[in-house]
């Protein structure tokens, strides 16, 4: 892209000072506006291409982390729900790991 500019920026100075004449202006002005369209394009295909990769990949870890979670509340024993305490049960395990984690790190 530097590349681009800087060649642009000579070619109007080039014009600027009288070394080139209107209608070859004008060609290199149309050359380089398609080299930008062309850039520009392709960097949004590229965009596009990075954040579609950057979500499927965000869906698939949302995925395994809620099948894990899933599997982690079913392995639970019944009377671990049953017991009277406030909450859902993702509060509770998010608690509990929470509180073996600083029982833990003692």
């Amino acid at each position: 892209m530097t590349l681009v500019f800087g060649q642009f920026t000579a070619k109007f100075n080039a014009f600027a000072a009288g070394e080139r004449e209107p209608q070859a202006f004008r060609d290199d002005v149309d050359h380089f506006v398609l080299w930008f369209i062309y850039l520009f394009v392709a960097r949004f295909v590229v965009v596009y291409i990075a954040n579609t990769c950057i979500s499927l990949a965000a869906i698939r870890t949302t995925r395994a982390i809620r099948v894990r979670f899933l599997e982690s509340t079913l392995r639970q024993e019944v009377w671990h729900f049953d017991k009277e305490s406030n909450g859902s049960i993702s509060s509770q395990v998010t608690t509990s790991k929470s509180l073996s984690a600083l029982c833990t790190e003692r």
